[in-house]
């Protein structure tokens, strides 16, 4: 997946590796992230096959590679876009947690449910105050499909947060 990420990002601009990082930091790290350190192989395999190219370039005095997407990179990314979606598996660590958790004493139970709806509350007020900055943005402007789209997976982890921390809730009186 982070290779389809990546060329998505490429498709858009050029991007050095770091770059890449911050650009999933503010746009992907909801639902994916990764490190600098699987970005690096991640460049090196696309240049492999011919979906990216490299130029040396320096900023100060450190030299950098900027990466550029390719025609095949293109076709790459376009062929993955149009393959319908894959179900995928819900990945959220607090289930595994969850999953083991009635080992502890009830009380213990409460107190880290409670806790993590006070996490939850946190990432849900952080998403809500970047849809509203979104929205003051938007309003005279016209947005692209590609625009709308990324706007609605912010709706997607807002509506996420709000049905997790409504189902954290309701568990607490089933413990």
């Amino acid at each position: 997946m982070q290779d389809k990420i990546i060329l998505g990002l490429l498709i858009e601009q050029p991007y050095t590796s770091y770059s890449i990082k911050k650009a999933m930091e503010q746009s992907v790290d909801f639902f994916y992230s990764c490190s600098l350190g699987s970005i690096h192989p991640c460049l090196k395999k696309l240049e492999k096959n011919g979906f990216c190219e490299s130029k040396e370039i320096l900023s100060g005095k450190r030299k950098s590679f900027e990466y550029h997407i390719t025609k095949s990179g293109e076709l790459e990314f376009k062929k993955w876009l149009s393959c319908s979606i894959e179900m995928g598996r819900i990945k959220e660590d607090a289930l595994v947690k969850l999953f083991f958790i009635g080992h502890l004493k009830t009380e213990q139970i409460l107190i880290i449910i409670d806790e993590y709806i006070a996490k939850l509350d946190e990432s849900l007020d952080a998403l809500k105050m970047l849809d509203q900055l979104n929205q003051q943005k938007i309003k005279s402007i016209t947005l692209t499909s590609v625009q709308k789209l990324r706007l609605e997976t912010l709706r997607f982890g807002i509506d996420y947060m709000q049905f997790a921390r409504k189902w954290y809730v309701n568990l607490k009186s089933r413990v």
